[in-house]
């Protein structure tokens, strides 16, 4: 069980170019503009940041791999095998989202490796950063696996995901420069779990544990709330 679902993840090999190539194409282009328009800018840090900002973006693009698993498993055909095996469901559904984020948390490392290698970025307490990305994967593929169960259809699904993860980032502040007021910056900073996520890695890099455990605890408590609802739902699914 563990190799099928490590194999159909790993074999997704465009999803790999999209997940990895296209945020690594953003970041290039982006940074050859600033480096074009500010010479003596700290580009290392303007890379680090706008490199948090598209791998936060792309966290979210990747729970297609639960969307599409689950819908496999789950919504066609293929749930009677399911039910016909001597393996809990649950199991399989925990697997797939397991290796699901393993191989997204995987793409976001190589994306921010490739930021620190060419652009030599130096800031502080990275390490942590790390922590924050892994933590809004775990989240991200849990959402993926509750609106796939609402939806029932990948497409769908992966429209519904869509929304947030660009409606999200422009509330963050990734996409688009917001006017600089009290309502916009604390929507920017509270919004979403990419804003947490957000001024999470900030906070820490600054060197401010309080407020960065601040944004790590908005999203573990959203992840705990997310995971409640997931195992309701899937009462009905394993039915």
């Amino acid at each position: 069980m563990f190799r099928f679902y490590a194999l159909r993840v790993l074999k997704d090999y465009l999803g790999h170019v999209i997940f990895i190539g296209l945020p690594l194409v953003l970041i290039y282009v982006n940074m050859e503009i600033q480096a074009n328009a500010h010479p003596d800018a700290d580009l290392g840090h303007i890379a680090f940041f706008m490199g948090i900002g598209f791998i936060l973006m792309f966290q979210i693009f990747g729970a297609a791999y639960t969307t599409e698993g689950m819908e496999g498993d789950f919504f066609t055909s293929f749930k009677d095998r399911l039910r016909a095996s001597p393996v809990h469901p649950v199991r399989f559904m925990v697997t797939n989202m397991f290796y699901s984020s393993l191989v997204s948390f995987l793409q976001l490392m190589l994306i921010l490796a490739f930021i620190f290698v060419i652009y030599e970025p130096t800031v502080s307490n990275w390490g942590l950063a790390v922590l924050v990305i892994f933590l809004g994967v775990g989240f991200t593929q849990t959402l993926g696996a509750v609106v796939i169960i609402l939806v029932k259809k990948a497409n769908k699904a992966q429209a519904v995901i869509t929304l947030y993860a660009i409606g999200g980032s422009i509330l963050a502040g990734h996409i688009i420069g917001l006017p600089d007021n009290a309502v916009i910056n604390f929507l920017k900073d509270y919004a979403s779990p990419i804003s947490w996520q957000r001024i999470s890695i900030e906070y820490f890099v600054d060197g401010d544990y309080a407020m960065g455990m601040l944004g790590i605890g908005l999203l573990l408590g959203a992840w705990a709330i997310i995971l409640m609802v997931l195992l309701r739902m899937s009462r009905r699914v394993i039915a």
